[in-house]
This record gives structure tokens, C-alpha cells and sequence, in this order.
């Protein structure tokens, strides 16, 4: 329900709200083990964020806060956030239907330049389409198995069973419902070793901690799927 109700007050310019980070599913539940070197976990109290996460999710958003925060007239004396300063981080922006089981995403960055794709992230975990139907109405949610980059700007998303339903009525999740996909899993952007404009170094004013590669946002989710490769 949050995440669909944050990103929904966010689209209405009266409520004048911003969703600095769409993507919140890359979270452990709190009181959950968590295997740092596969990703995964046991337990937990899933009403909840871990502590870790809490903080990491704020660290991630003070870029796209700022922004806001500026378009708000709210920057004193700063009038503008040069471009390599994280925006939201990079988003999907388009979903294009290689065969009935691989689709091909392309991400735009802002601040990043190239795409990780980490341990669970790997088997495709988050990734759905889904198969006909609305979100009013779902139809066949096709899961992913898995993940791979194919350059810096694209990823191979592969579906464990065809497609069905023609693309203008499979739409995209990056996740799809209550999905979690824990920390350390999520398709990131390289952000973290991509040098900072001069004077806007958050890493180097408030230590290494708050350097972070961003996960990849599906800001505008669900994303009808598309014939073209473009």
C-alpha cells in the first residue's frame, strides 16, 4: 500500500510531495539474518525496516531531496544542482519485447554511468510482467529467473514462462506488488566511483558511508512493454 500510495500523492502537483526514492524494496526486514555474501535472508518482522536500511534510505535520497528542496525555493543562496549530483537515480525507461521470455530494459542515468547487476539480482529477482490484465484487475504475473547486463545502459531481463497477451497488454513491474527484494540485490547504477562536480562531494564532506550506487528506479512503473527495440 505504501508503495503504491507514495509515487500516486506524488503525481498530483497540489499535493506538492516528491517520491525521492520510488525503489524501497532493496530493505531487510527488521530483526532478519542477512547472508552479505549471497544476499539472503531468514526471519524478520516484515512491518518493518531494519535499522541499516532506514539510514542507507536516507542517505540515498539527500541528492533527490536537495532537488526538491531547490525547486521549492527552499536552496538560499545555491541556484543550481549541478548534473552530477543524483537526481533520482537511473530509471527505467523503456521495456522492449526481444521473444514471449527476454525482455531488453534500457536505463537512463543521471549521476551513474554503468549498471550493476549483484548477487540475487542476478536470478532476475524483482523483475515481473505481467500477462495480460490491469493492476485493478491482474492478469498472469510472469516472474523473473534471471538478470544480466548487456551494456551500460541496457539489462537482458529473462521471464521463467512465456508470454501470452500481446505487449500493449503486458505491463513491466520493477517490483511487482509486495515483492522484497533485500539488501544488496537490487540492479544498481555506479554512482558511488563516479567523481563528484567540485564542492559536491557528499562521500568526501560526510564520509565513504554516504557514498552509495543507487539502485535502478522504476520511477513511471508499470511500463507497457514495446515491439520496438526503441
Amino acid at each position: 500500500m505504501i508503495r503504491n500510495a507514495m509515487p500516486a500523492l506524488s503525481s498530483l502537483p497540489a499535493q506538492n510531495a516528491v517520491c525521492a526514492m520510488p525503489l524501497t524494496a532493496d530493505s531487510n526486514p527488521r530483526g532478519a539474518t542477512w547472508d552479505a555474501n549471497t544476499g539472503l535472508v531468514t526471519g524478520g518482522d516484515y512491518n518493518h525496516l531494519d535499522a541499516t536500511d532506514n539510514l542507507r534510505l536516507g542517505q540515498v535520497s539527500a541528492g533527490p531531496i536537495a532537488r526538491a528542496v531547490l525547486a521549492s525555493s527552499g536552496g538560499d543562496s545555491i541556484t543550481a544542482i549541478p548534473s552530477g549530483v543524483p537526481s533520482v537515480g537511473s530509471a527505467i525507461t523503456h521495456a522492449y519485447r526481444q521473444s514471449d521470455t527476454v525482455i531488453i530494459v534500457t536505463v537512463t542515468h543521471d549521476a551513474g554511468t554503468d549498471l550493476i547487476v549483484p548477487l540475487q539480482a542476478m536470478n532476475g529477482v524483482g523483475w515481473a510482467v505481467m500477462d495480460g490484465g490491469s493492476e485493478a484487475n491482474p492478469g498472469t504475473v510472469r516472474t523473473a529467473t534471471a538478470c544480466a547486463r548487456v551494456d551500460a545502459t541496457h539489462l537482458q531481463v529473462t521471464l521463467g514462462s512465456a508470454l501470452t497477451s500481446a505487449s500493449s497488454g503486458c505491463l513491466l513491474f520493477y517490483p511487482y506488488g509486495n515483492t522484497w527484494i533485500y539488501r544488496g540485490n537490487a540492479v544498481t547504477d555506479n554512482a558511488a566511483s563516479v567523481e563528484r562536480p567540485a564542492g559536491w562531494d557528499i562521500g568526501a564532506d560526510l564520509g565513504s558511508g554516504w557514498d552509495w550506487n543507487l539502485p535502478v528506479q522504476a520511477t513511471n512503473t508499470p511500463i507497457q512493454l514495446s515491439d520496438s527495440p526503441t
